[in-house]
C-alpha cells in the first residue's frame, strides 16, 4: 500500500470514528430525560406495580448506551463524567430540575408527588452508569 493510500485510510478511519462517537453521543442525549424519568420512579415509586417495567426499560437503555460504547479499535465513546453531566448534571443536577421531573412524572403516571431524594437518585444512578462503562458481560444494572 503506498503513502497515499495508507493516509487515505487513515483519514477513513478517523472518520469513521467520529461518525460513531457522533452517534453514541445522540444517542445518549435522546436518553436522557426518560432515563432520568424512569430512575425517579424507581426510586420514589419503589412498591408500585410497575417498578418491574421501569427497571426493563432503564436494563434496555443500559444496553443500547453500552453497545454505543464501543468505538473503533475497542475505543470507548462515554467516559464517566460525560455519563454523569448527562444524567446528572443536566436533568437532575438541580433542585429545581429534580422537581421539574417529579412534577411531570406524577402528571404522567397519575401519582401523588413526593419530595425528589437526591442522594437515592445518586445512587442508583451511579449504578447505572458502572453498568454502562462496565464490560458487556461483567455486570447488569440492578437498581
Amino acid at each position: 500500500m503506498g503513502f497515499l493510500a495508507t493516509v487515505q485510510a487513515k483519514y477513513d478511519e478517523i472518520l469513521a470514528m467520529a461518525f460513531n462517537r457522533k452517534k453514541a453521543i445522540a444517542k445518549l442525549d435522546g436518553l436522557q430525560i426518560p432515563i432520568a424519568k424512569h430512575i425517579y420512579l424507581v426510586v420514589h415509586y419503589g412498591k408500585s406495580e410497575a417498578r418491574n417495567h421501569w427497571i426493563r426499560e432503564l436494563r434496555a437503555w443500559n444496553g443500547e448506551l453500552r453497545l454505543h460504547n464501543v468505538g473503533k479499535r475497542g475505543s470507548k465513546n462515554y467516559t464517566r463524567a460525560m455519563l454523569w453531566q448527562a444524567l446528572w448534571e443536566e436533568p437532575l443536577g438541580g433542585e429545581m430540575e429534580q422537581r421539574e421531573i417529579a412534577a411531570q412524572v406524577a402528571a404522567k403516571e397519575n401519582l401523588p408527588a413526593v419530595e425528589p431524594d437526591a442522594k437515592k437518585l445518586k445512587a442508583v444512578l451511579t449504578k447505572f452508569v458502572d453498568a454502562v462503562l462496565s464490560p458487556a458481560t461483567a455486570y447488569q444494572f440492578d437498581p
